[in-house]
């Protein structure tokens, strides 16, 4: 069976406490341990997530707001679902299975993760990765139709750019040979030849 519940995966914890909160794998146990002999994970999760920041906030509410509480768990594998996300914040070091034995331990080991995650939540890394294919097809059919409408518009202002006794390789140059039929799309592209052969 291949194992896709590998550490840095983000998954959302659905029983316990902590049910509906987001946290990130930080070591897997497949086999089980003596003590939990099934399949279960030590996960390192968001108790509470910051909140918005707006633009008239001061530093000091802006600081308040992008705080962060982190929580410490061992959790079955079917008590957790996993997303196709991951995190690249180291953990191994900070977090392991010691560090829940002892209530010091646990403490510490809560801060220096709620400490990475609030460096990494500032930074803004993470943020726009999921969206980036799909903001680029989106800006590509943008393109296409600021193009189609130029084409459209070429055509019909065609009267008065042959008043002013421009030719038409100079007024359709830009639209046909400087942008890329792969930017353009086939049927601008055409359109484009079809009004040059009219003329």
């Amino acid at each position: 069976m291949v194992k896709f519940l590998k550490p840095n995966k983000a998954v959302v914890v659905l029983q316990g406490r902590y049910a509906g909160r987001k946290a990130v794998i930080v070591k897997s146990f497949d086999e089980g341990t003596r003590d939990r002999p099934y399949g279960h994970c030590l996960v390192a999760g968001i108790k509470k997530y910051p909140s918005k920041v707006i633009r008239k906030d001061s530093s000091k509410k802006t600081a308040k707001k992008s705080r962060v509480k982190c929580f410490l768990k061992l959790v079955n594998y079917q008590h957790v679902m996993p997303t196709r996300y991951t995190l690249d914040v180291d953990l191994k070091d900070v977090v392991t299975v010691d560090s829940l034995q002892s209530k010091d331990k646990k403490v510490s080991a809560c801060k220096a993760t709620k400490q990475k995650l609030e460096e990494r939540f500032k930074t803004g890394k993470n943020r726009i990765d999921k969206f980036s294919s799909r903001d680029q097809e989106a800006d590509d059919r943008c393109l296409l139709h600021v193009v189609m409408l130029a084409l459209f518009c070429l055509e019909e202002a065609m009267p008065m750019v042959m008043e002013m006794e421009m030719e038409m390789e100079m007024a359709m140059v830009m639209l046909v040979f400087l942008v890329p039929e792969s930017v353009m799309g086939e049927h601008a592209h055409a359109h484009a030849h079809a009004i040059k052969q009219q003329q």
